[in-house]
């Protein structure tokens, strides 16, 4: 029986201190590389965060996808004033 695919899904927004070490962590995981992928979210970074993601999926063996998210999807966008 195949192993299930597992997707981590990372939203990012400037985490430039803290996003390298924990994809190191990420892919030391021993899930087979091929039933495993890290979609990042990057919405709108500019401390240098989606350059390091880059840079680490460029020499990872597991799929890595940056999606840009360039609108605002929280705040009150949902929510009714009274």
């Amino acid at each position: 029986m195949a192993l299930p695919k597992i997707s981590v899904i990372l939203p990012v927004r400037n985490e430039v201190r803290i996003i390298g070490r924990f994809l190191d962590q990420l892919l030391q995981q021993t899930h087979p590389a091929d039933r495993f992928e890290i979609p990042v979210a990057d919405g709108r970074s500019n401390d240098g965060t989606r350059e390091l993601v880059e840079r680490k999926a460029g020499s990872a063996a597991v799929a890595f996808r940056i999606v840009d998210i360039s609108i605002s999807v929280g705040g009150q966008s949902g929510c009714s004033k009274k």
